[in-house]
């Protein structure tokens, strides 16, 4: 069995420990992410019947990992993604007890009722969070406070363009927070529609166009990305985030960043946020009904730095779930637990705007009172990584 590469190191490769783990206690047959098939369910129908035996073994199986998006269309509670893998493993008659899906934390009762919505046998689903399933956290070095070191107030890294990061864009330019930010921000295409639209996959583009006039109807039914674009605008609070936040679209770089701030080398450490007091955090998404933790919220912590988070309800009270503190000592994380995701942006900008009252002389001092919070943070994400594979259980 080989692991290779599937599409982008990263999101499609297994964390190694994880891979040689399973490949001591089974005997895979088939292993890829699921990112592979996001547009084109179809091609996984395809793949698993090229797998598939009349009678398995008990110890064969077929692993599905993503760490990825899981997309969800209004009024129903089980992502696309989840909804379609379980469908396709239905039909093409593959026994839930030979399955194992891994994927990031808080979908387990997805994953249970999307098999008991289309009536198939239970899977094995491990979870974890997903920088513990493809990347290798041990390259990640003990960082010390190094308070001398802040010249600035806050630190924003933003990467791929979203509705959410061009609204905090556009916040820090509009409230003359550059000045105080240690910043890159990456124009796009756009995200939502150029990830369908953007690939080149001559399948993807036939299926694209099959969906788009109407054309198609696949015996599975899959639930498709076309879906979901079209009731994602349906969001009253979506579209105030796409109406907000296109105002400033070029790319802009501070000159402390000398590099992508988002190689496997600078994922979970960049030493430049040890300069700022606060990492403002724009995570993956604020919309998903369960928190979404990646690399993103660990940058600060691995770095001994505060953060406040654009991301999803509930975002906080997970980590601390995780065994993690927060910073309610020092300022109000009431956001956390707002539902409306527009809202509970505009609290979190509230509060960026209070922190940059304090000097820097205060806010060195303040950073001081806040080590324990930073040590026991530290440790509690080593402690994670060194553990994983016991969570695992495998």
């Amino acid at each position: 069995m080989t692991w290779g590469n599937d599409l982008t190191p990263g999101l499609q490769q297994l964390h190694p420990k994880l891979e040689t783990a399973l490949s001591k206690k089974y005997n895979i047959l088939f292993k890829k992410s699921l990112v592979n098939y996001y547009f084109d369910f179809p091609k996984l129908e395809h793949d698993l019947k090229n797998i598939r035996k009349e009678v398995f073994d008990k110890d064969d199986r077929i692993i599905i990992h993503s760490s990825d998006f899981l997309y969800y269309i209004q009024g129903f509670d089980i992502s696309i993604y989840v909804y379609n893998l379980i469908k396709c493993l239905k039909y093409v008659d593959i026994p839930g007890y030979n399955v194992i899906f891994i994927c990031h934390q808080n979908i387990e009762k997805e994953v249970e009722k999307a098999c008991k919505l289309l009536d198939y046998d239970t899977i094995d689903f491990k979870h974890t969070l997903c920088f513990l399933l493809h990347w290798n956290p041990e390259k990640v070095s003990i960082s010390n406070l190094n308070q001398s070191d802040i010249t600035h107030k806050f630190s924003c890294l933003l990467a791929l363009e979203r509705p959410h990061r061009n609204q905090t864009k556009d916040f820090i330019i509009n409230n003359n927070l550059l000045d105080q930010t240690i910043y890159s921000f990456t124009k796009s295409q756009g995200f939502y529609v150029s990830s369908i639209k953007g690939e080149s996959n001559e399948y993807q583009d036939k299926k694209l166009d099959a969906i788009e006039t109407n054309k198609t109807s696949w015996h599975t039914n899959f639930v498709s990305e076309i879906d979901y674009l079209t009731t994602y605008n349906q969001y009253d609070t979506v579209n105030e985030l796409y109406n907000y936040g296109f105002e400033n679209k070029k790319n802009m770089r501070h000159n402390l960043i000398d590099t992508v701030p988002n190689t496997p080398s600078t994922r979970y450490q960049y030493s430049v946020l040890q300069n700022a007091f606060l990492d403002i955090v724009s995570e993956s998404t604020v919309m998903f009904p369960q928190a979404y933790i990646t690399e993103k919220t660990f940058r600060p912590i691995n770095n001994m730095r505060p953060f406040v988070v654009f991301g999803c309800k509930g975002h906080l009270k997970q980590l601390k779930i995780l065994g993690f503190k927060t910073f309610s000592e020092w300022w109000d994380e009431s956001y956390d637990s707002i539902e409306n995701p527009y809202t509970r942006m505009e609290t979190v900008e509230r509060l960026i705007l209070k922190l940059n009252e304090y000097t820097i002389k205060e806010l060195k001092e303040m950073i001081v009172d806040m080590t324990n919070v930073l040590e026991h943070n530290k440790l509690t994400y080593n402690n994670l990584h060194k553990n994983f594979l016991e969570e695992l259980n495998v």
